[in-house]
């Protein structure tokens, strides 16, 4: 659904003076308030479901799941850039007790990383706050 009503892929670049991933323009999905919808619907998900009291995220599913989970956190990236940077550094992450650290550095991973790198980043980050 994402890729498909979310509308085109913001073009992402890098800026040198802060170190992150600036996006180019505004959300268009084909859909609107789709871009909205992916933000408070999708995104808390990735969240919700490592948070279960029965996930493993050692476990090789547990791993899959986190995986695409990440996946998921880049595809709403493409899709809506900086709203959804300031969606989760003002609402989700602060909400869920997440330290600014912790907030900036995931912040720079999605910004930063490639998919394979930040579903690493991801999957250490969920077992880091398991422990």
């Amino acid at each position: 659904m994402v890729v498909a009503w979310g509308g085109p892929d913001l073009e992402l670049r890098l800026s040198t003076s802060a170190n992150a991933s600036l996006a180019n323009g505004n959300p268009q999905p084909k859909l609107p308030g789709f871009d909205h919808f992916m933000m408070t619907t999708f995104s808390p998900l990735c969240w919700a479901i490592p948070s279960n009291s029965n996930f493993d995220p050692k476990d090789a599913q547990g791993q899959l799941v986190l995986a695409e989970a990440a996946v998921l956190q880049k595809a709403i990236y493409a899709k809506t850039g900086q709203a959804y940077l300031t969606y989760l550094r003002d609402m989700e992450l602060s909400g869920m007790g997440m330290d600014s650290g912790t907030i900036e550095e995931y912040l720079r991973a999605l910004c930063n990383f490639d998919t394979k790198e930040f579903q690493r980043f991801f999957q250490n980050l969920v077992q880091r706050s398991t422990r």
